[in-house]
This record gives C-alpha cells, sequence and structure tokens, in this order.
C-alpha cells in the first residue's frame, strides 16, 4: 500500500500540517461508520507517514508491516493457495523451511 495514493497527495510532500488536512479530509469523506474498511486504510497510511520520523521510516525501511516476515501469511491464504506461505517464506528468508 502506498500512503501517498491512499491520502491523494504527492511523494514529495513535507508539511505535515498538509498530511494531516488529507488525513481528515480522506476521514469526512469516508466516515467509519459507514466505510470501516477505507477508514481503516486511511488510518493506516496516515500513522505511516504522519510525522518526519515516521516518513524517514518508510523511505529507509520500506513497509513496515514487511519487516516481520511471519506476517506475509495473511497475503498468502490457504483457500487461494494449495502450497501455502511456506515455499515463499523460504524465499524470502533466503534459505529452507
Amino acid at each position: 500500500m502506498n500512503p501517498y495514493v491512499v491520502l491523494g497527495i504527492p511523494e514529495d510532500i513535507e508539511d505535515d500540517e498538509a498530511i494531516r488536512n488529507a488525513w481528515l479530509e480522506g476521514v469526512r469523506r469516508f466516515p467509519p461508520e459507514k466505510y470501516g474498511e477505507q477508514f481503516a486504510k486511511i488510518r493506516e497510511a496516515y500513522e505511516m507517514i504522519r510525522d518526519r520520523e515516521s516518513r524517514f521510516r518508510l523511505w529507509t525501511f520500506g513497509d513496515p508491516r514487511l519487516s516481520n516476515t511471519d506476517a506475509l501469511v495473511d497475503f498468502f491464504p490457504a483457500d487461494r493457495n494449495h502450497a501455502g506461505p511456506g515455499p515463499w517464506l523460504a524465499v524470502i528468508r533466503g534459505g529452507t523451511r
């Protein structure tokens, strides 16, 4: 997920207030009572880039959700992938499982 695309702002933005305003606009457009899933995406995107330190971490280390390879299991649901996440996790970890 690209948080800048979700919030509808340019990737080179540095103004914390502009990022906050984009988040508030998203919350107004997609209130949690009606659009729970979209609201969750907007909230997560804002948390990823809300301040200078968060943006630095994102640009330096990448998406924090992918830092824990065990979290990748969610990307490979058993009903859609008969082999499960094992082969992919082995490749990502650089060895065999």
